[in-house]
């Protein structure tokens, strides 16, 4: 499974996500120029759910074309027969959406993000003694395909639904659903 360095930081990342989403759109349209959207995120890893939260931004580059910067974190613990199981699921990415505009108000958008992924594990024997934890981290580089919509009954509020599968080398996908607000700024 490729690896990301041990150095990787991944605000590095989030940075480079969000000099992207501030370039300048490729042509004039009357949509929002920036649009900024944070909320509920969960993941879905076999039986295993981790509630979180993310944040987002959307560049429009074009009617149709936007650049996404995004980073999501998730948590979640199971048991297991002999131990006790925590989770934390880190994304930090970029790409490309695509988002048509049938109504005002509603926009249906498809999307593909690649980035940095770490999980972090800390596996705790029962009954509990000291000593007893392991911790793992995975850091390893994960592709999101999805989408959803964004329904916009207010100009400067909307809200937005979507889902995609978080592919990682070597491994099954896991699902994640995102639920969040939209706050638009800027129109040309």
């Amino acid at each position: 499974m490729p690896t990301l360095p041990a150095r990787f930081s991944f605000p590095v990342l989030a940075f480079a996500c969000a000099a992207t989403v501030v370039s300048r759109p490729a042509a004039a349209q009357s949509t929002p120029v920036l649009s900024v959207s944070g909320g509920y995120a969960a993941v879905h890893e076999g039986d295993l759910q981790m509630p979180g939260l993310y944040v987002e931004g959307e560049r429009r580059l074009t009617r149709l074309f936007s650049a996404v910067g995004q980073v999501h974190r998730a948590t979640g613990s199971g048991e297991g027969y002999f131990s006790t199981i925590d989770w934390t699921d880190l994304f930090a990415g970029g790409g490309v959406r695509v988002s048509g505009r049938p109504a005002p108000w509603f926009q249906p958008y498809a999307q593909v993000l690649v980035g940095a992924y770490q999980v972090s594990t800390i596996e705790t024997a029962r009954p509990r003694t000291p000593g007893t934890s392991d911790r793992y981290t995975d850091r390893t580089v994960a592709t999101m395909v999805g989408g959803g919509a964004t329904f916009m009954p207010n100009p400067s509020l909307g809200f937005r639904v979507g889902g995609d599968l978080q592919f990682f080398p070597g491994s099954l996908p896991n699902a994640r659903v995102v639920m969040g607000v939209v706050v638009p700024i800027g129109r040309r």
